[in-house]
């Protein structure tokens, strides 16, 4: 509550005609400037006026910006908005090219990947085809040992 009524306050000052700089040079004794007079703040208030007029002029002045000024904020604010456009315009494109650069590795590596299964498969087979004509081989020998065998026990 005790911000509430500092804020009532400080209203009732601005309306009274008391500049910002006025209030803040009187905001540690508030209190006791709220509780006086109407007649004795419209003293206070010429009193401060008269001891710091140049405060005084220039914060009841509104200073309007010059045409050049207006322009500048103007040119500044259509700048700004085309530099996001031309950043939002680069952000896609470098997502793009990223995309692309991600696709083709990805390829890349999955036809390395198959050609190295495929690579082992065939050795895989070239292996399985070795053994299996050793086998013939050793059986083939076998067989002719045998025959031999039987050829020479005959006679």
């Amino acid at each position: 509550m005790e911000c509430q009524l500092v804020l009532d306050q400080i209203k009732q000052l601005q309306q009274e005609g008391f500049t910002e700089e006025m209030i803040r040079q009187l905001l540690p004794k508030l209190e006791e400037v709220a509780v006086l007079k109407e007649e004795e703040r419209k003293e206070l208030k010429h009193r401060m006026e008269q001891l710091v007029p140049e405060v005084a002029a220039t914060s009841r002045t509104v200073v309007q910006p010059t045409e050049a000024e207006s322009n500048f904020y103007r040119m500044y604010s259509g700048f700004g908005g085309a530099l996001m456009e031309i950043l939002n315009q680069n952000n896609q494109a470098l997502l793009e090219k990223m995309d692309e650069r991600i696709s083709n590795r990805i390829l890349k590596e999955m036809n390395f990947l198959f050609r190295e299964r495929e690579n082992l498969e065939e050795d895989r087979y070239r292996k399985l085809d070795r053994t299996i004509r050793e086998c013939q081989v050793s059986r083939q020998r076998i067989s002719l040992e045998e025959e031999r065998k039987k050829h020479f026990w005959r006679k």
